[in-house]
């Protein structure tokens, strides 16, 4: 492959990333990008831990259920990949917790 041929495909290239850009760019600022990211009603597995619900921006997020390595449980609310909002924590050992979280911790 000669200077010219590479310098072509270089230009294919850059004007590609250049289009690809300005698409997410568009769909950014019509907020339709978060959509892209979010995905409703799906197992997730992560690290023995599984998920059901949304997940958006690489975290948990909305409703769902947790189930932890442990056994325990916790459906509710989720923000921020954290519980936030009304839920319900089951350990595996039996006790639980019903009522609000605020950043994971359970408040009056």
């Amino acid at each position: 492959m000669n200077d010219v041929q590479e310098n072509n495909i270089a230009k294919r290239t850059a004007f590609v990333i250049f289009v690809v850009a300005l698409v997410l760019l568009a769909l950014y600022s019509l907020g339709a990008a978060d959509a892209l990211l979010r995905v409703k009603n799906t197992i997730y597995e992560a690290e023995g831990m599984f998920f059901y619900g949304e997940l958006g921006d690489g975290r948990f997020k909305g409703s769902g259920k947790i189930i932890f390595p442990n056994g325990d449980t916790y459906e509710g609310d989720i923000k921020g990949g954290r519980f936030n909002g009304y839920g319900v924590y089951v350990s595996s050992s039996g006790w639980q917790y019903e009522g609000w979280f605020s950043d994971g911790i359970p408040s009056e």
